[in-house]
């Protein structure tokens, strides 16, 4: 897996998933990107380049956003095609909506992202780990699509020094952590892709069944 992690991104992120809300799958996207969209859609976007990166699968586009805060576009060199898309908006002032109804950036809370779901979602055993940028910690938990072939993730944050007084084996602290921890970032990512960077074994406490999708009108 060739993309960076979250805030440039120094710590690979936390895979959260939410919204298990009525109606069926649609095409999911962020920013107005789908996974298997061309590249190049990102340049619609009108936004201003960051760095990128580029070997001999894939390539990493970054991009700054108007408000603050980063999109990351990887997409496969053999079609170029996007596989991994990720929104961040770490450390970002303000409400943002997401492209996902319901779920707005600096608002929507870790306990509200499991009450949607239906449970606290899955992690890769071989991916990334919850971890500290700079002074906050991130949180990540991951959901299948109903009916797609992706897996939408869900960045949360909250403050470190909270976060240390908390502990992940007791459950009025899980649930203190998941009141105090906000939505700051999501990725949209090909199953495959995920799968081939991280291994295809998963970790989670109970049963967590994908979750439908709702465009944002």
């Amino acid at each position: 897996m060739m993309h960076r992690s979250p805030a440039r991104l120094v710590v690979p992120v936390l895979l959260v998933l939410a919204a298990a809300m009525g109606g069926p799958a649609r095409a999911q996207s962020l920013l107005g990107l789908s996974i298997g969209a061309p590249a190049s859609a990102a340049n619609r976007l009108g936004l201003a380049a960051a760095d990128s990166v580029m070997s001999a699968k894939l390539v990493v586009r970054g991009y700054k956003l108007p408000g603050g805060g980063t999109l990351e576009v990887t997409a496969d060199r053999s079609d170029n095609r996007i596989v991994f898309l990720q929104q961040l908006l770490l450390g970002v002032p303000g409400l943002v909506p997401s492209d996902l109804a319901g779920f707005t950036f600096g608002k929507t809370t870790l306990s509200s992202i499991r009450r949607s779901c239906g449970s606290n979602g899955f992690a890769y055993k071989g991916g990334p780990a919850p971890s500290q940028i700079r002074d906050l910690y991130v949180l990540l938990n991951a959901y299948d699509i109903k009916g797609r072939p992706e897996v939408v993730i869900f960045l949360t944050a909250l403050p470190v020094a909270a976060a240390k007084q908390l502990s992940s084996t007791r459950p009025e602290d899980v649930a203190a952590m998941g009141d105090r921890a906000i939505l700051v970032g999501m990725i949209l990512a090909k199953r495959s892709y995920l799968e081939g960077a991280w291994g295809a074994e998963r970790i989670s406490d109970n049963p967590c069944p994908p979750i439908n999708w709702v465009n944002r009108p």
